[in-house]
């Protein structure tokens, strides 16, 4: 048995791979959820599109007093639990998940910050240790140190939807159940956050936080009752430390008249390519040209594209799929970024974009943050209007003439989208600060 002492955080894991028929999810049969987190029909909550951050901020500050008046912050448990499939170990991951796990690991150095990988062991209760500097080696039972060192858990986050196949209605058939009770709803629709609440550890009055990642219903409307939301389009991004050393020469580079749109290709223009090209207008691209970079091998969607450009006598380049340093040196000489998509998740090259000194013109339909939207470089609007374009264009050939206007852009978006300020943000408005996880400052107001 491993000797875990001090403050304990739990990291759950699970890939929607594991409940397909191959790899069953054992529903709990006791322990129904309370019905002050499950709300039936309350007409008042279908109002309510996201839980405020404030009430998230609030509501952790007297828990906070509960928690310090019975117990040092040593003795918390908490628990995280990734139900986001195809992103592996959340300590191990590149991307935000992961480095939000290192970064609430990296609050508490006397912490024991455990991932419980269900995803790669079919619901087993095997876990691994967590550090700042990433996932330890050594597996153990989590189940049995709970019951072990008799603990609960204090507070548990949850991030993903959790969202069955079965609920897809792609793996044949499935047990019908009730989809006007919330109860069934919850058990059939999303298996993965019913199995996590229904841990023998989670108490009725656990600390349940949510990101959902996911845009669905259920989730948006907070129909399960977490105590607080937080949606993957609410909160910055900051960029990779690979990225970053990457961009460390943009203030230096020359810039083109040159337009980058980065995404991926599909037959179906999911990420606007297309739509860019076609609703433009030529004059605004006037000595300009737009290059096109992406996944997927579409040849059938390369040649549209040059198509429509060549019809509408737009320069158009499509380079297809680079690598990470060819993508950031290709936003490192480029004059602005554009994006267009029909629908995304607050994407990550809209930052890298600002930190490698670009303005971006970005649809409202990739989900960015009001806090990104309102930054005077960055252009936005719904994608069937498209009415700013020649505001952002104006703002590139008029201000682009001067280093100095890359080199601002380069330098507020550097001071605002550091990890620190970023995940300490999302700590905040999870409602954690009161189990010792928010750091000393937050995130810069722009």
């Amino acid at each position: 048995m491993i000797l875990l002492d001090q403050l304990t955080l739990i990291l759950l894991l699970s890939s929607s791979e594991c409940w397909t028929k191959s790899y069953p999810i054992p529903i709990p049969s006791k322990n129904p959820i309370s019905q002050h987190r499950l709300l039936k029909g309350d007409p008042q909550k279908e109002q309510q599109a996201h839980v405020s951050a404030d009430i998230a901020r609030n509501s952790s500050d007297m828990v906070a007093e509960t928690v310090n008046a019975s117990k040092s912050t040593a003795d918390v448990v908490l628990v995280l639990a990734n139900l986001a499939g195809g992103i592996g170990h959340l300590c191990e991951s590149t991307g935000w998940r992961g480095e939000l796990g290192r970064f609430i690991a990296a609050q508490q150095p006397q912490a024991k910050v455990i991932v419980w990988d269900s995803a790669r062991h079919s619901f087993s209760p095997t876990c691994f240790r967590c550090f700042k500097e990433g996932l330890g080696k050594t597996r153990f039972d989590c189940d049995e140190w709970m019951k072990e060192h008799n603990r609960t858990a204090d507070a548990l986050l949850l991030v993903g939807a959790g969202t069955s196949m079965c609920s897809k209605r792609e793996w044949g058939e499935c047990t019908p159940f009730d989809e006007s009770d919330p109860e069934e709803r919850f058990r059939h629709k999303h298996t993965a956050l019913y199995y996590a609440v229904h841990k023998p550890w989670v108490r009725d009055d656990t600390w349940v936080a949510h990101i959902p990642v996911s845009n669905v219903r259920e989730l948006v409307l907070n129909e399960y009752g977490f105590d607080s939301v937080v949606h993957d389009y609410e909160f910055l991004k900051p960029v990779s430390p690979s990225v970053l050393e990457g961009i460390g020469e943009c203030s230096r580079a020359s810039k083109e008249d040159v337009l980058v749109y980065p995404a991926r290709f599909s037959e179906h223009d999911h990420k606007g390519q297309a739509h860019f090209l076609q609703h433009i207008s030529p004059r605004d691209l006037d000595g300009f040209a737009v290059e096109f970079y992406g996944f997927g091998n579409k040849p059938e969607v390369f040649d549209s594209l040059l198509t429509i450009a060549r019809e509408r006598n737009i320069t158009a380049r499509v380079l297809g799929q680079v690598s990470q340093e060819e993508l950031l040196r290709a936003m490192c000489r480029a004059k602005g970024v554009v994006l267009c998509p029909r629908h995304d998740s607050n994407p990550r090259v809209v930052y890298e974009a600002v930190l490698t000194g670009c303005p971006v013109y970005v649809c409202l339909e990739a989900n960015v943050p009001e806090k990104m939207l309102a930054l005077p470089f960055v252009f936005s609007e719904n994608r069937l209007e498209m009415l700013r374009f020649p505001e952002f264009m104006r703002a590139v050939v008029e201000e682009g003439g001067s280093p100095d206007y890359f080199r601002s852009i380069q330098r507020r978006s550097s001071k605002m989208l550091r990890p620190e300020a970023v995940y300490g943000d999302v700590v905040r408005s999870l409602g954690l600060c009161a189990y010792g996880f928010c750091p000393d400052g937050g995130a810069e107001n722009s």
